[in-house]
């Protein structure tokens, strides 16, 4: 996904690095999110109409409430800009570079909830038809994994699992976890058995997990249930143990993998190894910042910082950490976000 600003670099790069998002000079591109600005002295437009392309993706600011203001509010407002993503600035009252980045991820969520519809079956004429229907290539299959346990990976993968879950669309959780802890933040569900697992229906996802250790668990078992999965799902989140089998792995074939990491492990990452891989820096400490880590794995992460007070409330409610961490939840968002790129 791809961001237009009008804001002073300083600000439009670090929007772009919370985000995820890319950064690109053509507004006239359809689908991209676009701050605009009125005409001040650091830059900005008289008439913001031309760069509303996409206007639900878009980000107004009118300035101060004058008449200039007012008008420019309006021509936004008419070119179909949600009132929620205008603002009208008192003299004097500063727009904090938070207040945009939640904006936006309010905005990407947006975009991911309207992508898990249902796809919709068109008829067409045999006659008619130009050849076979496009293939489709949305990601379904997430996997999550750590490199040692006690990184967060099943709080990642649940926390994800619950922000899928309220942008719509059915959820499935696979536990390959050692031990299977997921079922701790969905109120320890009952479990029947179902195409070879354990399955349990839960107020947010059906959680699947092994019959027995995953150590035991031939690869060929899972191949299988991923299959399905793929087909009964609009997305199937897959929680690793901190060292899997690499068949286990393999027979996943996932179409993203989110690896999770802390400042233990972060230097033994080769991240080339890791096909499709997004990183989190989870339970960041101020010791060891983003850049470090970026630095050090030559690619941009997703930092989330240490909530042991949101974590532990969860753990206690049997609830995910997404449902009582704003830290994590808007690591969350900003994951599923770069997961639709």
């Amino acid at each position: 996904m791809k961001l237009f600003s009008m804001l002073p670099q300083k600000f439009t790069d670090r929007i772009a690095n919370e985000t995820g998002l890319t950064l690109t000079e053509n507004y006239k591109e359809p689908g991209i999110i676009s701050i605009v600005i009125r005409k001040n002295k650091t830059g900005g437009i008289d008439d913001p109409t031309e760069y509303l392309v996409t206007p639900q993706n878009c980000i107004v600011i009118a300035g101060t409430p004058d008449k200039t203001g007012i008008a420019f509010s309006n021509r936004a407002t008419k070119a179909g800009v949600p009132e929620d993503n205008i603002f009208l600035l008192p003299a004097g009252q500063r727009l904090s570079v938070n207040a945009i980045i939640e904006k936006i991820l309010s905005i990407q969520q947006n975009i991911l909830a309207n992508d898990n519809d249902e796809d919709v079956f068109i008829f067409e004429d045999e006659e008619e038809s130009a050849g076979p229907a496009p293939v489709t290539n949305r990601i379904k299959v997430i996997a999550v994994r750590g490199f040692r346990g006690g990184v967060g990976t099943t709080t990642i993968t649940t926390s994800l699992a619950m922000l899928l879950h309220e942008n719509g669309g059915k959820i499935a959780v696979v536990d390959l976890g050692i031990p299977p802890n997921a079922k701790h933040h969905c109120g320890n569900p009952q479990f029947d058995k179902k195409d070879g697992f354990l399955l349990a229906q839960t107020e947010y996802w059906d959680l699947y997990v092994p019959p027995a250790p995953v150590w035991k668990l031939n690869s060929d078992k899972i191949g299988p249930l991923i299959d399905i999965l793929r087909k009964e799902y609009r997305w199937v989140v897959v929680d690793f143990s901190p060292q899997p089998d690499y068949k286990h792995i393999q027979s996943v074939e996932a179409d993203k993998t989110v690896v999770v990491i802390d400042s233990d492990v972060v230097q033994s990452i080769e991240p080339a190894a890791i096909k499709n891989a997004l990183f989190v820096y989870n339970k960041a400490i101020p010791d060891i910042g983003t850049e470090i880590v970026e630095d050090i794995l030559g690619q941009n992460v997703i930092t989330i910082k240490t909530d042991f007070e949101g974590c532990y409330a969860a753990l206690a409610s049997g609830e995910p950490a997404y449902k009582k961490s704003e830290t994590i939840a808007m690591g969350m968002g900003k994951l599923a976000a770069k997961i639709q790129t």
